[in-house]
């Protein structure tokens, strides 16, 4: 089965309910793949819903449909060897996906390829 690694940004226009979350429904409708976020993506997610009064129960039962890939020190050292000074973040998110063995990541970010220096193939949401 298809190992597919998703962005924060999708989680967060999931939960926060933003302007493309009828696109970003319409793609877990539609995927038959596991679906693999890293802890990063949590961290952020907890972040930005403490902020919308989004209660810990509500994310909790969120990341019970998503299986979280372990981010250690060859993480964090492949995500160091690809930075170029600009968005670490994506080079985390990305190492994390490759050592995780997915292969796909889907964002919402146009610049994730750029500055993540992934070698996984990129979906770019509309």
């Amino acid at each position: 089965m298809k190992r597919v690694f998703v962005d924060a940004n999708v989680l967060l226009e999931l939960l926060l309910v933003r302007a493309k979350v009828a696109v970003v429904s319409q793609l877990f409708a539609e995927q038959e793949a596991l679906v693999f976020v890293s802890p990063l993506s949590v961290h952020l997610c907890y972040h930005y819903c403490q902020k919308e009064n989004i209660t810990a129960a509500r994310l909790t039962d969120f990341f019970q449909d998503f299986r979280i890939l372990d981010m250690d020190d060859y993480v964090v050292k492949l995500a160091q060897k690809r930075y170029k000074g600009k968005d670490f973040e994506d080079c985390l998110q990305a190492a994390c996906a490759e050592l995780g063995g997915c292969d796909e990541i889907i964002t919402l970010d146009k610049q994730f390829v750029k500055y993540s220096g992934t070698k996984l193939p990129v979906t770019v949401l509309g």
